[in-house]
């Protein structure tokens, strides 16, 4: 039962760390801004690394759902796969975004 959300989680992370790992990077310098003049404070880069984090768990978790759906299927089921409970999960959201969106409006 272990390895059977193993390709989702290996999909999931690999959405996560590729995202985070490009979005927290120091903006590139250019001719005209030299890198002495860019001030890499603690503040810009916590902020970075947050931006980059809120971004990467947003992508993936989707991929986080499927797995998800894949564990808590009992092991004398077949998993499902990642196609139908995405399908199933853009159909949820669907569903209930008239009644979400009025909840998240002061």
């Amino acid at each position: 039962i272990f390895f059977r959300g193993a390709p989702a989680t290996c999909v999931r992370d690999a959405i996560f760390g590729a995202s985070y790992a490009s979005l927290r990077r120091k903006p590139q310098t250019t001719d005209n801004n030299k890198e002495e003049d860019y001030v890499d404070d603690d503040t810009s880069s916590f902020l970075r690394n947050m931006f980059a984090a809120a971004v990467g768990t947003t992508l993936s978790s989707p991929i986080n759902y499927v797995r998800n759906m894949q564990f808590r299927t009992s092991r004398k089921v077949k998993a499902p796969t990642f196609i139908p409970v995405l399908k199933q999960l853009v159909s949820a959201v669907r569903d209930h975004s008239d009644r979400l969106l009025p909840r998240l409006h002061y």
